[in-house]
């Protein structure tokens, strides 16, 4: 019974109040949503517009490609129109006494924001979703060409179109086997993703609080195996020359050395013809003919070395 002060009397106790040593009910849980977007559950969903103007500016916004722009407009004609709020900043919510709502001006993106101090349970969640192998400590992502881990805010999706993809993967790669192993590991994984250092500044669209990649943007990169062949092929322009430029510098240096030897050799015989003919080595040519002019001091030295050879 419970003392009721109203009426002074006692009244028993209704089965739908509960007693003081009742358990206390569970919360009530919370109702979660799949993102048309990012196809992740989610508790703070907003409604897609349903002004026909604006719900391509959102499309075109949040899908660069056609493909992906016809996948969502088939998901919008059905049931599912609920996308979370992560695709939308902060700035684009005001807050009213009917709690928060969307400015008319805002445009969602793809990639998701989270801040650590508001959204720091909704950066666990994204990194579960891009990080399926460790998703409560892994918070990057490893390129798919470089091999490099960066934050999640640095990278960009690997294009699922598959003209857009070959020519990524030409451009990222220089050699067959090269480009055959990327495409093997893209067709192995659902999302491939690609750090911004394989892009140039003028391949994004610079805003206020965010950059959209373009759709015309080609990524680039030089791969060990590209470096390796320049080095060969600095290194064998000397060893691997073609046969005919082989043969000319052959021939060359056998002419150089063919006339320093003939050179050499006339040489030698003049002045062995001179030593014969009891001329001396020391000799100047006079400019205006060619007999030898031969000084006064040689002579003298002559003369007396013959005299100490006859003593």
């Amino acid at each position: 019974q419970m003392f009721c002060p109203s009426t002074g009397k006692y009244r028993p106790l209704d089965q739908s109040t509960p007693s003081i040593n009742s358990e206390v009910p569970s919360k009530a849980k919370v109702r979660r949503h799949k993102c048309v977007v990012c196809h992740r559950l989610c508790s703070e969903t907003r409604v897609f517009t349903k002004d026909p103007k604006r719900r391509i500016t959102w499309i075109n916004a949040i899908f660069s490609s056609p493909e992906g722009r016809k996948s969502l407009m088939e998901l919008l004609s059905g049931t599912t129109q609920q996308f979370c709020e992560s695709h939308f900043l902060p700035s684009d919510f005001f807050h009213c006494e009917f709690g928060t709502k969307l400015k008319p001006t805002a445009v969602p993106f793809f990639e998701m924001y989270c801040s650590t101090s508001e959204n720091s349970y909704r950066l666990d969640q994204c990194n579960s979703t891009i990080n399926s192998n460790n998703p409560s400590q892994r918070k990057t992502i490893t390129c798919v060409v470089c091999n490099e881990s960066r934050k999640w805010n640095e990278m960009n999706d690997f294009t699922t179109i598959s003209t857009k993809r070959t020519i990524w993967v030409d451009a990222v790669r220089s050699t067959p086997e090269g480009r055959r192993s990327l495409m093997a590991l893209l067709n192995t994984r659902k999302r491939s993703y690609l750090c911004a250092n394989h892009f140039s500044p003028t391949d994004y669209n610079h805003f206020s609080k965010r950059s959209v990649l373009r759709a015309t943007a080609v990524p680039f990169f030089q791969d060990s195996e590209s470096k390796a062949n320049e080095v060969d092929e600095f290194l064998s322009y000397e060893t691997d020359m073609p046969n005919e430029f082989k043969a000319e510098s052959i021939e060359f240096k056998n002419e150089l050395f063919d006339d320093f030897e003939q050179n050499f050799s006339k040489e030698e015989s003049i002045e062995d013809e001179n030593e014969k003919g009891g001329r001396s080595r020391f000799r100047t040519e006079t400019p205006f003919n060619d007999e030898f002019h031969v000084d006064e001091k040689t002579i003298e030295k002559e003369k007396s070395e013959r005299m100490t050879t006859t003593v």
